[in-house]
């Protein structure tokens, strides 16, 4: 079973890679995609590269792209407390 302590974030609450992703710390998640295919590609890793026109997820307040990532969370069970 994965516990939320094993389970790596490589971004912070900004959308920024952190030390686990050396090559990339400091950077913007949407802002490294052109230099991480780059280095794929360097090492003959990178399969193809396209474009795929899809909706994504966005803040409706800052129009900024939203990430999907783990976050530590807990809940009540209400039920237990209140009908």
């Amino acid at each position: 079973m994965i516990t939320p302590d094993k389970v790596p974030m490589p971004m912070d609450d900004d959308g920024n890679f952190t030390d686990i992703i050396k090559e990339y710390a400091g950077q913007n998640f949407k802002a490294a995609d052109e230099q991480i295919m780059k280095d794929l590609k360097d090492q003959g890793r990178l399969i193809a590269k396209g474009t795929i026109v899809h909706s994504y997820p966005f803040c409706w307040r800052s129009e900024s792209p939203l990430m999907y990532r783990a976050v530590d969370t807990w809940f009540i069970k209400v039920t237990e407390v209140k009908d």
